[in-house]
């Protein structure tokens, strides 16, 4: 399932450093390509967020409502896995929401999240603050306490380092 992006967010850089960056258009391609590589089968129980809408929630405080109704319109608890590509502090990842809809007080088939992140984790902070706020606000209507957030686990496997300006998560899977 392919998500629209904000027009007025589709040419925003990365960074506004002298050097290139990748901009969110690029991942999104890098994201596409990614998604087509997927089975049919697989697609079904996945979805992507496009990145813009997580920079609309990080950065249009008022528009927090807007952008998890929209979340919510993708049925992301019916899905096994929600890949956010995310840019924060100039540097891209992919957070990988396992089992959204799963029961947060439980072991079996609780809800996790992946940080695939090619500076070695270095995002990991911020990436869990970032997502703790985007999962507050998702189950929010769940009647899940703040506590039982301590539950969802965010894993951070080894994946291939970073070697430029350019190459980052995405990337290293494509190549």
């Amino acid at each position: 399932m392919r998500t629209t992006r904000s027009s007025s967010l589709r040419n925003r850089r990365a960074d506004s450093g002298q050097k290139e960056k990748l901009n969110d258009q690029q991942a999104i391609y890098y994201m596409r390509r990614l998604w087509s590589f997927l089975p049919e089968s697989i697609k079904g129980c996945c979805v992507y967020i496009d990145p813009a809408w997580m920079l609309k929630f990080r950065t249009q405080f008022k528009e927090r409502e807007g952008v998890i109704e929209w979340l919510g319109r993708l049925n992301i608890f019916m899905k096994k896995y929600v890949f956010f590509p995310l840019c924060l502090s100039n540097h891209w990842s992919l957070v990988i929401l396992c089992n959204p809809g799963g029961d947060i007080k439980r072991k079996k088939e609780r809800p996790s999240m992946i940080l695939l992140d090619s500076l070695d984790g270095s995002m990991k902070s911020e990436v869990e603050i970032f997502m703790s706020s985007v999962l507050h606000e998702l189950y929010k209507n769940r009647c899940i306490s703040q506590n039982d957030f301590g539950n969802i686990k965010l894993a951070i496997p080894k994946v291939p380092k970073q070697i430029d300006d350019k190459t980052c998560v995405f990337l290293s899977f494509i190549t």
